[in-house]
């Protein structure tokens, strides 16, 4: 009945559905019935929870996917809590969250919480937002040059230390 960790079953069909009290219903069920959950898991559970507004129920979920499952929070993970807390209007929380991440927030992420503030009008921390969001796409496309120009100066057997090398023959 629980085909990969039950998330392709019952718990992924009602989460799409935004039936997050039910969700968690069959995630109780699975629980008594040993089936371990996998992340996906998790993610399901975390989005039903958010389109149901069950902010409470989806922080308990992560805090039981981190402690009692042992599983590690990916990106997906933090972006349906940045969605759950944003929706509810917990945009403080939502933000903290993001800034929180093991890593540079996604782009995921940052559309989350600026499409919270939206939604609950707080027009000044959607601009602080915006603002701090554009710096970081700028400086990721940036990175994202370097690396396409390494890689062509690569495949065109140039190399960057072969650049240099040029640079400062021609200014000295």
């Amino acid at each position: 009945m629980w085909e990969h960790g039950g998330c392709l079953g019952n718990v992924q069909q009602v989460a799409m559905n935004g039936h997050g009290n039910e969700a968690l219903k069959y995630f109780e069920r699975m629980c008594e019935e040993d089936v371990q959950p996998d992340d996906i898991t998790f993610i399901c559970l975390l989005s039903a929870c958010s389109h149901a507004g069950l902010v409470d129920e989806g922080m308990d979920c992560y805090a039981s996917m981190v402690t009692d499952c042992m599983i590690s929070a990916k990106l997906e993970h933090y972006t349906c809590i940045v969605n759950l807390l944003g929706h509810a209007g917990h945009l403080q929380q939502a933000e903290n969250m993001v800034m929180a991440m093991p890593w540079k927030p996604h782009v995921a992420a940052w559309i989350a919480l600026l499409g919270a503030c939206r939604i609950h009008g707080n027009a000044e921390k959607q601009n602080v937002l915006r603002n701090e969001f554009l710096k970081w796409s700028l400086k990721m496309l940036l990175v994202m040059c370097r690396c396409q120009t390494s890689m062509l100066l690569l495949a065109t057997g140039i190399s960057v230390r072969m650049l240099n090398i040029r640079e400062r023959k021609k200014g000295g």
